[in-house]
């Protein structure tokens, strides 16, 4: 069991890694923002499957936090793209 999650760890922090050098060179702020929400997506994954390794809860709180923050900040970010700056 151990194992298959480890690989599972690799391949999402490849998925990571990925996403981190799109996200710097998105040639636009939308592009940007989803990523930001896949990246974070990611980093709650990351930190699940670093909860099961080590058979610790406080990861898990951890994750949701972090999932809770990053769906207000992507609506945020979403409605200031969509309002403009015309304010």
């Amino acid at each position: 069991m151990t194992l298959i999650l480890t690989l599972v760890l690799v391949v999402v922090a490849l998925c990571f890694l990925v996403g981190l050098v799109r996200w710097v060179k998105g040639p636009q702020i939308a592009d940007r923002i989803i990523l930001f929400d896949l990246l974070t997506s990611l980093a709650c994954g990351l930190l699940v499957i670093i909860s099961m390794i080590f058979q610790l809860s406080l990861y898990l709180d951890i994750a949701l936090l972090l999932a809770v923050i990053a769906f207000i900040s992507t609506i945020g970010l979403a409605y200031w793209l969509e309002k403009g700056t015309d304010t």
